[in-house]
């Protein structure tokens, strides 16, 4: 935690927010492209997930061909 420097704020996240804003010359402006920075990792890392899941649906499907052909084939 003191890598962090929370201990003296660990019951007061304002004052701890304050803190770190002046320490690193944060301006709202900066914070401002942090956050949109942020939300475009976040939207291009749900657009990712997003066609793994398709992906994988579509593997689902062709697994599910290929059990049914298999069965037909051993039942035959």
């Amino acid at each position: 935690m003191e890598e962090l420097e929370i201990g003296d704020y660990i019951n007061d996240i304002n004052s701890y927010h304050l803190h770190m804003f002046g320490k690193h010359d944060v301006t709202t402006k900066k914070l401002d492209v942090i956050v949109e920075k942020a939300g475009k990792v976040d939207a291009n890392y749900a657009a990712q997930i997003e066609g793994y899941c398709s992906l994988l649906g579509e593997y689902g499907k062709n697994l599910r061909l290929y059990v049914l052909c298999l069965h037909l084939i051993l039942s035959g």
